[in-house]
């Protein structure tokens, strides 16, 4: 927890772009985040992240590109941790580092690419009806 940043993005703001390498995990602490994806040059918001979701978890771990935007309809707030500090402390964390040794081999073996990267705070029949 020691290395989590704590970031301030405004209305508009950019967390990440398609194709940008994915260098943070974040974790929603206020504000809204539009996930955003492009279809024939028309922007749809696929999903609203809010509070206590996590952005960026499997993407993160493979320093990989982003398929979608992540869009700030709110002045938003985030804790984020970088993947240097993310590889320094599985540098000392042998128990951590297999785990995540792990986890990188199983996404490596997906046979179809993750186009969202995303945890929301409540599965989906626990979340209240959106507001949007």
């Amino acid at each position: 927890m020691y290395k989590l940043r704590k970031l301030n993005y405004e209305k508009d703001g950019s967390l990440i772009g398609v194709n940008e390498v994915a260098t943070k995990m974040f974790i929603i602490q206020n504000g809204v985040v539009e996930i955003e994806h492009q279809v024939e040059g028309e922007t749809f918001v696929i999903e609203k992240l809010t509070r206590g979701c996590i952005l960026n978890y499997r993407s993160f771990l493979l320093a990989d590109e982003n398929d979608c935007n992540a869009r700030c309809a709110t002045t938003v707030t985030v804790y984020a941790l970088e993947f240097d500090d993310f590889d320094n402390i599985r540098q000392s964390n042998e128990d951590l580092d297999a785990e995540v040794k792990k986890s990188e081999q199983y996404l490596l073996n997906l046979p179809n690419a993750i186009a969202l990267d995303y945890i929301l705070k409540y599965p989906k029949n626990g979340r209240s009806p959106r507001d949007w």
